[in-house]
């Protein structure tokens, strides 16, 4: 490999639990898998816009780099 070998980026390397339960963020809509704290629409917003919006579209309609996120059941193929 060009520049490095497998072993210098850590690839086939087991995820350890501790790193899965860092990346298991899903939250369902009853708010189940929210982490512990509190936060209001308006910090949800800075962050939609920040992290979500540039990918999804401002409003979730989809861009060419993620999939629409609205547009209720069935919208996420």
């Amino acid at each position: 490999m060009p520049g490095g070998n497998s072993a210098e980026f850590g690839f086939g390397t087991p995820a350890t639990d501790e790193q899965i339960a860092g990346w298991d963020i899903d939250v369902s809509p009853d708010g189940h898998g929210l982490p512990v704290g509190s936060a209001t629409a308006a910090d949800g917003q800075a962050t939609w816009d920040v992290w979500g919006a540039p990918f999804h579209g401002a409003e979730g309609e989809g861009t060419d780099a993620a999939p629409t996120l609205v547009g209720g059941v069935g919208s996420l193929g």
